[in-house]
């Protein structure tokens, strides 16, 4: 089974007959695709609250600091949809740290659910990259765009198939009823071509299709032509 850096790695250099040279700078920069260039989270307690109220709010809910974020907001409810350098919000910040409590604070303080990185990732992309379930349902379940993509055209089904440990993310996903797989992403793959190459669960991915599964559909819950 292949790591989801090999499995990008291979479905952008396949494409592209990339020499080795090209297939090494490929994968240092898939490696470092999150960096966190505004540094935020090099800090501690005693450091951090010698920055912005920006950074704050940032590395609090990175780092699952309830009370300090509730304080932050009090304080300036607009630190919501704060943004770092590369427009990464807190609830990016707290779906790729896995802080599912930290997700229902900012939301009900108004965040906003679609927001968008540089490259175009919601906070669902952020969750479900790296498997974090619980705050990927609660995404879903405040309304978030599921089939949203990024500059390079991946849904978080994409990002979910990459990870051969995302299991529950991408059942989570595909048994949305507004999940499309026909989405491809800028060199041609769905979800499911990468699930094929790189993941264990791709057979899950029958659940969705309305051809394999009638059962999926949008009527699925509608009794009333049984009357």
């Amino acid at each position: 089974m292949k790591s989801p850096e090999e499995c990008e790695l291979d479905e952008t250099a396949e494409k592209h007959n990339a020499d080795d040279d090209t297939k090494i700078h490929a994968a240092d920069m898939i490696k470092n695709f999150e960096s966190d260039d505004s540094s935020v989270s090099d800090h501690d307690e005693v450091s951090i609250s010698k920055k912005s109220p920006k950074d704050q709010i940032l590395w609090a809910c990175e780092n699952g600091k309830l009370d300090f974020i509730s304080k932050l907001l009090e304080d300036d409810p607009s630190l919501v949809n704060a943004q770092d350098s590369d427009e990464y919000t807190p609830l990016h910040r707290a779906a790729y740290s896995n802080q599912p409590e930290v997700i229902k604070i900012l939301l009900k303080a108004g965040a906003n659910v679609n927001s968008r990185t540089i490259d175009s990732w919601t906070p669902l992309h952020s969750a479900s990259k790296w498997n974090n379930f619980k705050c990927a349902s609660i995404l879903i379940d405040s309304g978030i765009d599921i089939n949203a993509v990024t500059n390079s055209g991946q849904t978080a089904l994409h990002l979910a198939a990459t990870n051969p440990s995302a299991i529950e993310t991408a059942q989570l996903l595909l048994m949305d009823f507004k999940i499309d797989l026909s989405i491809k992403n800028s060199v041609g793959e769905t979800a499911t071509d990468i699930a094929n190459r790189c993941s264990p669960f791709a057979y899950m991915f029958s659940i969705s299709d309305p051809v394999l599964n009638p059962l999926n559909t949008e009527d699925k819950y509608d009794f009333e032509d049984l009357e």
